[in-house]
């Protein structure tokens, strides 16, 4: 449930800033709470790289268009 919910703030992140914010919230939290799955493997993680990136290409296109 914990990887899910974090899944979901990223995909719902509307700005990097947000992106980055639920993400280290995300982080602060499997450290602290004692989940310490390896950050490699981390669904969160992944999903953030992929909501970081395609925010970063939507702002392109937009400064493009």
């Amino acid at each position: 449930m914990f990887f899910e919910h974090g899944v979901y703030r990223q995909q719902k992140s509307l700005t990097i800033c947000e992106a980055n914010r639920n993400y280290s919230y995300s982080c602060e939290l499997c450290c602290n709470r004692g989940y310490r799955v390896d950050c490699d493997r981390c669904p969160i993680k992944f999903a953030h790289k992929q909501t970081v990136e395609l925010l970063r290409s939507l702002a392109k296109s937009r400064i493009l268009a």
